[in-house]
């Protein structure tokens, strides 16, 4: 499916550093009020050369451009059929709906080949809701083609406020009657139409019910329908109208009942049941009497036929190998942005990536982008912040946003990229997308001049001589001491003879000894969670602060981890050393994470204070 290239407006003198615009089709995609609120702030800069002279004129330019284009786009004209087939000499009817006024005069094309049978028929309609006025305008034609062949209606216009508004062009295929050697005798018959096959998992393979009837129906009911127990299933829009077409020579109007997007789960072969409807068919009730009048005023009444549609095959085909690492989860068509919250910052901030992804696989199995970012940044685990569906051109689209937030440890220019790859079912093939060179100036924060302080010692008298010396005399004059105090207490060997012989001992009663029972010595026990002494009057990030402190001191005492040696990956690596399952280290990850970037980048937290000690205990409690 073919992609219309996508624009980008660029930064100018940092003006447009907090907002992106992105156009496409030529509508715009920004808003007026963010346009004008960029240029308010640029405008009220007290910088002398933030915003030139010819800038200012630039503004005017371009806000005149935008509210016209928004005008001519809140108009439009939209151009429609009842029929894709037709035979020749058969009529068909051709629409043209204007909406935002009823006074609008119509231009039409030339409808060349084609002859207008009746027409033009005017219409007008307004609707008042809640207060908004909506007009609009219809014009119909019936028109019959002479010649068998296929006919390109031209756009048809209308000059609203002295711009000219165009219609969309239509195509019409003209066929002989004698088209087809074999009639459909089928009266109403069920068709499933299957796009995008064969499939791979997780690209989206689009199903259409198609009901076929050359007779007035009364009622269509659902009776059973497959439970595409290998997909997952989205429903589309579906055709509320129809179009005529003609299918082996005969004329059908063509009606889809259903629309779903299925998304593969696992490779191989699935067939799908066919479909099966109730349609109430009419059936004419002849009188018993024979008589012409009689006949003539004969009832109808229906009746219920099941209809059943052709069973489907669905071929879902593994991805080749390698995969690469990068790979996103994305088969089909992928598209990627990436944003930058600011370009120049402290190692007191912390600076926001925004990186969307847009495309048609399942959303649910995307994976975030690869951000290649140096050692010196700290970079969170990305979270999803905007996660959206729609229908475009008869495909869901998806977008996704990602969000990673980076905390600078030093400062310098670093250099960022983000990419991710996806399989393109066309080409059969892995693809790699990869975003422009982001670069980040990081600079010294308040914070970090005040840590980074250290005593002057470059200039004055240097005192380190004369303190060697005293502390050496201080040094001998002990030893001298002590050796002069050892002898003073040595006696001679006749005094000591002396004082031997004339002191007694005294007798001691014999005591007999019980011996004590003997215990084995047992360390104190770990609790199973942090005690968390915690301040009464702690609030905000010093509450939180006092959290991860308390829950690394018992991670110290758990793990027998050094407090010199002490980071959380060395938590992570001896908790799974221990046998912890990967889900409880990862709950452990996120809570560490969701703290840190709380404390240190401002991040707000989705639940309180006291949930977040809540959530330790019990995630200490389940480990091992």
């Amino acid at each position: 499916m073919h992609s219309s290239p996508i624009h980008k407006w660029t930064p100018l003198n940092g003006i447009f550093d907090d907002t992106m615009l992105t156009f496409g089709k030529g509508k715009a995609a920004g808003s007026i009020s963010e346009i004008a609120h960029i240029f308010r702030r640029a405008w009220s800069s007290k910088k002398p050369n933030y915003l030139p002279v010819s800038l200012k004129i630039l503004f005017f330019l371009v806000m005149g451009f935008f509210v016209g284009s928004t005008r001519a786009h809140a108009q439009k004209l939209i151009a429609t059929s009842d029929s894709k087939e037709v035979l020749v000499r058969n009529t068909f009817e051709v629409k043209y709906e204007f909406q935002g006024s009823t006074n609008a005069p119509l231009r039409a094309p030339d409808f060349k080949g084609l002859e207008i049978v009746s027409g033009p028929f005017q219409g007008s309609e307004t609707t008042i809701i809640n207060g908004h006025v909506t007009k609009k305008t219809t014009y119909s034609y019936t028109l019959a083609g002479l010649n068998p062949g296929t006919y390109t209606i031209r756009p048809a216009s209308v000059t609203y406020k002295g711009q000219k508004i165009f219609s969309n062009p239509l195509t019409i295929k003209i066929l002989p009657e004698n088209s087809s050697t074999k009639t459909d005798s089928r009266p109403v018959f069920l068709e499933t139409v299957v796009l995008d096959t064969p499939a791979y998992p997780g690209s989206q393979v689009n199903i259409s019910y198609v009901l076929h009837t050359s007779i007035n129906l009364a009622d269509i009911s659902l009776r059973n329908e497959d439970q595409y127990q290998s997909f997952i299933v989205r429903n589309l829009q579906a055709d509320e109208n129809g179009q005529y077409e003609v299918i082996n020579g005969k004329k059908y109007l063509s009606k889809t009942i259903k629309r779903i997007a299925l998304y593969p789960t696992q490779a191989g072969l699935v067939k799908l049941r066919p479909m099966e409807i109730d349609v109430e068919v009419p059936e004419k009730v002849k009188s018993k009497n024979t008589s012409l009048f009689d006949q003539f005023f004969s009832s109808t009444r229906y009746k219920t036929k099941i209809l059943e549609s052709d069973p489907v095959n669905i071929r879902t085909i593994n991805f080749p190998t390698p995969i690469p690492d990068d790979f996103s989860g994305a088969s089909g068509r992928l598209e990627m942005e990436s944003f930058l919250s600011d370009k120049k910052i402290t190692t007191d901030d912390a600076v926001s990536l925004k990186v969307q992804l847009t495309g048609t696989s399942n959303p649910t199995v995307i994976k975030p982008p690869v951000l290649d970012a140096p050692d010196d940044l700290t970079v969170f685990p990305p979270k999803v912040i905007q996660d959206t569906i729609r229908e475009k051109d008869g495909k869901l689209a998806f977008s996704k946003t990602f969000e990673y937030l980076i905390q600078p440890q030093s400062t310098g220019k670093f250099n960022l990229k983000v990419k991710t790859s996806f399989f393109d079912i066309f080409s059969q093939s892995f693809k790699e997308i990869k975003s422009p060179s982001m670069n980040l100036v990081v600079t010294k924060g308040s914070a970090a001049d005040a840590t980074d302080e250290e005593p002057d010692t470059s200039s004055g008298a240097n005192y380190m001589p004369f303190i060697w010396g005293i502390l050496g005399l201080l040094i001998v004059l002990f030893g001298l001491y002590t050796w002069r105090r050892s002898h003073k207490n040595i006696l001679p060997e006749e005094q000591i003879e002396e004082l031997t012989e004339e002191s007694a001992p005294i007798p001691t009663p014999k005591v007999e000894k019980t011996p004590l029972p003997e215990k084995e010595i047992q360390p104190a026990p770990i609790p199973d969670k942090p005690p968390f002494s915690i301040s009464a009057s702690a609030k905000g990030k010093q509450y939180l602060q006092e959290v991860l402190n308390e829950t690394e001191l018992y991670f110290e005492d758990k793990l027998h981890i050094p407090h010199a040696q002490f980071r959380k990956e060395a938590v992570f690596e001896q908790l799974q050393k221990n046998g912890n399952s990967p889900q409880k280290i990862q709950a452990l990850k996120d809570w560490w994470a969701k703290v840190e970037a709380a404390i240190f980048a401002n991040m707000p937290l989705p639940e309180g204070e006291d949930d977040i000690l809540d959530q330790i205990k019990d995630i200490t409690q389940q480990l091992t």
